[in-house]
């Protein structure tokens, strides 16, 4: 049975409930905004710092340069680096550690990718049919349908950049996850369920 399961997902669809379910019924300790606690004690980042770009990618040439240069030389040094490979550290380190404590779900953060080598790991993308994203948004956060298309298209947007920057790989392909999972058309209960017969 696997102990350590990640879990990547569209905006509104239901991702989050689906690990706190999973995590109840498997008596896993659940990670999602969790995480950036962690990583803020661990680091001595700034919690509204993390906060600020969780899911999203720091990205341009230059960020892409101080990976390849920057850091290297400052590995020992890590107030000298720039707050984006601070932070990606964090995370990283984070993930990590988090994962070797015991069983747990992960959500986002490319967790997925973090812990790839990781034999104990399965990784799970969730994903919905656009109109019950949108009405499921709408009815968490009491906005329009137009304000929940936004919500949904900005958080997609991001977590997809993010997801390119950390792997260089394409968010919420198939390819990139042991299983991918429709939760418009099974439901959430069933998903759940579904997910943890595929743990066992």
């Amino acid at each position: 049975m696997k102990k350590i399961i990640t879990i990547g997902r569209e905006f509104g669809s239901g991702g989050h409930e689906i690990g706190e379910r999973l995590s109840k019924r498997l008596n896993y300790t659940l990670y999602d905004r969790e995480i950036i606690d962690e990583a803020a004690k661990k680091s001595g980042i700034n919690v509204k710092e993390l906060q600020r770009y969780d899911e999203k990618a720091m990205n341009s040439l230059l960020y892409s340069l101080v990976l390849g240069n920057y850091y290297k030389r400052s590995e020992n040094s890590p107030l000298e680096q720039p707050v984006a490979i601070r932070i990606e550290q964090a995370y990283f380190s984070t993930i990590k550690s988090l994962a070797e404590k015991g069983p747990c779900i992960i959500v986002g953060r490319c967790a997925d990718y973090i812990l790839k080598d990781n034999e104990n790991r399965l990784s799970f993308f969730i994903t919905a049919d656009e109109k019950k994203r949108v009405a499921r948004i709408k009815d968490k956060y009491g906005v329009t349908e137009a304000e929940a298309v936004k919500l949904i298209n900005k958080n997609d947007r991001n977590r997809s950049n993010y997801y390119k920057s950390i792997t260089g790989k394409a968010w919420g392909m198939a390819e990139n996850y042991d299983f991918c999972i429709r939760s418009s058309y099974y439901g959430i209960d069933s998903t759940v369920e579904i997910i943890t017969k595929l743990i066992e």
